[in-house]
């Protein structure tokens, strides 16, 4: 089956992916963050689903964000995240040996009911290496919007629930990995685990929609696209708070404050033109511009000797 080739995607849901997609844009081109607290956002984005071996879990997460999703990368990502050697005869990486179905409890934390039976023990290895294949086909062909194929090998993946536990935290690592592939390189930076706690009710809902009839056909699918799409803006949207955040704590040197001064009265600000203002050294304005370039103040435009600097 080519999944996603028969739902429908309204226009709201367009709008709403391009949005996200001049957001990655304005990231790419700003360099917000300096190298530093970037490295800082991610381990603390990472460290919520590691705990103490965020870590290990950062380095493993850059080594793999070079090279497409593999049935041995989800695996070791999953070995490293939850280290079990204390327990009898497993096997790091270990697929389910025994049926996992979702349940319902009371209030009191008695089971009511089954709410989903996922993929049986014996066919998780096949239903994972065709989820794998898939995503990294449409990814490579284009076939559908990036976060779209996300969203479906979301899904498609907690419906297999590979593993005994912790499927769902790992399931939004991958979606972290997955989004660094696809050039949305902020993803690390920005936790997806307030936004689904924030609401878990509706995220709740519109996977178990989806998972209603995901082998027969995606009619349910819809509103899980909507709801994955909604998150992904609401995570650029938190950072975009932090980035706003951080620009209003952190005081500028007078040279800085000077340089943006310029860049307002005079609609940009060059090299040259702010060498000719301010009588600063060439290379200490320069080191002054690329800081206001990676926190958010200015935008640099061209290359090279003709580049210039707006306000952002």
């Amino acid at each position: 089956m080519e999944w996603l080739s028969n739902t429908p995607i309204s226009p709201g849901l367009v709008r709403r992916i391009g949005e996200i997609d001049e957001f990655k844009g304005r990231w790419k081109e700003n360099g917000t963050f300096s190298r530093a607290r970037l490295a800082a956002l991610r381990r603390l984005v990472i460290g919520e689903y590691a705990d103490d071996r965020a870590e290990m879990v950062g380095l493993v997460f850059e080594t793999f964000a070079e090279s497409p999703l593999s049935e041995k990368k989800i695996r070791h990502l999953y070995a490293v995240l939850f280290d079990k050697a204390e327990e009898e005869d497993y096997q790091p990486g270990q697929y389910k040996t025994h049926p996992n179905p979702v349940l319902a409890y009371d209030r009191e934390g008695c089971c009511i009911g089954v709410v989903f039976e996922p993929t049986a023990p014996a066919d998780t290895r096949d239903r994972i290496d065709e989820l794998i294949a898939w995503t990294n086909r449409s990814i490579a062909e284009a076939r559908h919007h990036p976060l779209l194929i996300i969203a479906v090998f979301t899904v498609r993946f907690l419906s297999i629930q590979p593993f005994a536990d912790g499927n769902g935290r790992l399931s939004r690592v991958l979606i972290m990995l997955l989004m660094v592939q696809a050039g949305y390189t902020y993803a690390p930076c920005s936790s997806l685990e307030k936004i689904i706690a924030d609401d878990k009710e509706a995220y709740y809902r519109a996977l178990r929609r989806a998972q209603a009839t995901l082998d027969r056909d995606e009619s349910g699918l819809t509103d899980w696209l909507t709801y994955f799409v909604q998150m992904m803006f609401r995570q650029q949207e938190a950072l975009a708070r932090k980035i706003a955040e951080e620009k209003q704590l952190t005081p500028l040197p007078p040279l800085s404050k000077n340089l943006l001064r310029i860049a307002v009265e005079h609609g940009r600000v060059t090299v040259r033109d702010a060498a000719s203002l301010t009588e600063a050294n060439r290379n200490t304005i320069k080191d002054h511009l690329k800081q206001l370039v990676e926190t958010g103040h200015l935008v640099r435009y061209g290359q090279g000797r003709g580049c210039w600097y707006e306000k952002n």
